[in-house]
């Protein structure tokens, strides 16, 4: 039997206005229109907008620092790792100059990491300022 609870506001059981609320379970799902889908893998596990020029990192979410390795080649460290570096998902974006097309691309996953470059569609590569990836996966 399923059950339904509608309420406007939750709030934390203090009631100090604070709401804190936890799902539990790698299972759990939310409903978007008919579809199911499970809510722990679906939400972002890090993200992180860089800016390498000056190796600075701003609008970060489990993400501890970063290492500018060399033009274009740049390390993210989380602050959580995940539990498979195979199974991480990393959607990126890098911005158009010139006319010239830089693509941010993976380099090495590791649990702990990710090593990124930012190159030209020509192949060569660019310290880009303004980088921003997004990763999913299961943490550990």
């Amino acid at each position: 039997m399923s059950s339904q609870i509608n309420v406007d506001t939750i709030v934390d059981k203090a009631g100090s206005g604070g709401t804190n609320v936890k799902v539990k379970g790698s299972n759990s799902t939310y409903v978007d229109g008919s579809a199911t889908q499970n809510l722990v893998l679906s939400v972002s596990k890090a993200f992180a907008r860089y800016h390498i020029s000056n190796n600075s990192l701003n609008a970060t979410l489990n993400v501890s620092g970063g290492t500018d390795n060399g033009t274009g080649d740049y390390t993210l460290s989380f602050t959580n790792a995940f539990s498979v570096a195979n199974d991480i998902t990393t959607g990126q974006g890098g911005v158009t100059s010139g006319n010239e097309l830089r693509q941010p691309q993976t380099r090495t996953l590791a649990t702990g990491s990710v090593r990124v470059g930012i190159v030209y569609v020509n192949g060569g590569v660019v310290d880009q300022d303004g980088t921003t990836n997004v990763y999913f996966g299961s943490l550990a």
